[in-house]
């Protein structure tokens, strides 16, 4: 989890897993892919490229994804 400002440049969830980024924290680059759940609150944002395989959950709050 990203929380208050974080910056994550790069992020990879596989199998069964979950990521969130919180109050006001961005990441640049998402890969996901078999069961996994990607989040965002609190006017954080995601800019691309992001990649989506299989069974995921990409949730948004108050918060933006871009391109």
């Amino acid at each position: 989890m990203g929380d208050n400002k974080t910056h994550v440049e790069s992020l990879m969830v596989w199998g069964k897993a979950l990521a969130e980024v919180n109050r006001e924290s961005t990441l640049a680059q998402l890969q996901m892919g078999g069961q996994t759940l990607f989040a965002a609150y609190r006017n954080s944002s995601i800019t691309w490229p992001y990649f989506l395989y299989g069974n995921v959950v990409f949730e948004l709050e108050h918060s933006i994804a871009s391109n």
